[in-house]
């Protein structure tokens, strides 16, 4: 290529002050603009990535804590029908019996008006009470047979629950009082689980006439139940049962437990001897483990 000599001049004399005038700035060269104080920098935030506080929401760690405060947890052992409690086996409520918290610590009866009157003993405490830890529910005012076999006088039963936290083998009971004339039926003692005369869903009623105070007249008929849970492992409340008449040839009130008019093997009896429309009838016999 022939170069013109003027052209080849004028690039000389350029490049001559440029050199004595300044230096050459190669950041617009490279793309990188100004560098100067008044250039805003980058406004793109830094990429700094997953924080390593934040959790996987997938890993166990990531779950979130039981909510359920621990005095809301149900208990493990110490109440009716659960194990007792190591190492000492102890109960918050009834008694240690079998390694399971009993429910039901026996029954008794008791005639005020007879020179005897712990006329029915608990087997468990060879008395008219209840054994320690167990809450002693009486049931008083009732009519049964009284000094001798052939007469009635008012009566005391003495039932040894773990109060309303009764649960297990033995689930409480209720007592009621029947229509009568102008009398209206009465729920006179409810369960405390319904707040009525009736046992909780699922569980068995064990049902015996008898003859109870009223608020409309002296005595009238009523009911006594004893609510029975029948999934429960028999720790200590092995049913009730009563014969039909007196010599004890028919069974009237079987206990689910046999089939019969029994106790199961090794149980002992305890019988409530209560009357029916003023009669002496056949006793209400508890079986107690």
């Amino acid at each position: 290529m022939i170069h013109s000599p003027r052209r080849a001049s004028l690039l000389l004399v350029l490049i001559a002050s440029v050199g004595m005038s300044c230096t050459i700035d190669l950041n617009p060269l490279q793309g990188l603009g100004v560098a100067d104080a008044a250039s805003p920098q980058d406004s793109r935030p830094p990429d700094v990535g997953t924080p390593d506080a934040a959790p996987d929401a997938t890993l166990p760690d990531a779950m979130p804590p039981d909510a359920t405060p621990p005095d809301a947890m149900p208990p493990r052992c110490g109440t009716p029908g659960l194990p007792c409690c190591s190492p000492l086996m102890d109960c918050s409520v009834g008694l240690c019996y079998r390694g399971v918290c009993a429910s039901f610590g026996g029954a008794y009866s008791e005639a005020p008006e007879c020179p005897r009157t712990c006329a029915t003993p608990n087997p468990s405490v060879a008395g008219c009470s209840c054994p320690p830890g167990f809450a002693n529910e009486r049931i008083e005012g009732l009519l049964g047979r009284g000094c001798t076999l052939l007469e009635s006088t008012p009566i005391n039963i003495g039932l040894c629950t773990a109060g309303g936290l009764s649960f297990g083998d033995y689930s409480g009971y209720w007592l009621s009082a029947s229509e009568d004339g102008a009398c209206a039926a009465e729920c006179t003692t409810p369960h405390p689980s319904t707040a009525d005369c009736m046992c909780p869903d699922g569980l068995t009623s064990l049902s015996f006439e008898l003859d109870v105070p009223s608020t409309c007249g002296d005595y009238r008929s009523g009911t006594i139940t004893f609510c029975l849970d029948r999934s429960s492992p028999t720790v200590s409340f092995a049913g009730a049962y009563r014969w039909d008449n007196l010599i004890r040839t028919d069974c009237g009130s079987i206990n689910p437990l046999t089939g019969s008019c029994a106790c199961p093997v090794d149980a002992r009896e305890i019988e409530l001897p209560v009357t029916r429309n003023g009669q002496i009838i056949p006793p209400i016999t508890v079986c107690i483990e």
